[in-house]
């Protein structure tokens, strides 16, 4: 095999731009890609966040009408049962 001329060097290192541009490009792509998933992540979190945060409030407000309800709960077990029939009435006499 002969040595490689200063040609076919030149042809050599033409076809190696060619391949580098031509992955440069497609990693143009994979990061344009990339960002654009990054934005889409980013929106899936802070609706995530959001959806937490409307859960959130909803059951601290559940939370309130529980404590109520036992508040008022605790307040009936205290109370004195009543009875269902009421008492004679006592006439005075005279």
């Amino acid at each position: 095999m002969a040595d490689p001329t200063l040609a076919d060097v030149l042809k050599a290192i033409s076809n190696l731009d060619a391949k580098v541009g031509a992955l440069d490009t497609k990693l143009d792509t994979v990061r344009a890609e990339a960002a654009t998933h990054r934005a889409e992540s980013a929106a899936h979190r802070a609706e995530t966040a959001k959806g937490f945060s409307d859960l959130d409030k909803e059951l601290a407000g559940h939370a309130d009408v529980h404590r109520e309800l036992e508040t008022d709960i605790g307040a009936l077990k205290r109370r004195p049962a009543r009875s269902a029939a009421r008492a004679p009435r006592r006439t005075p006499k005279r």
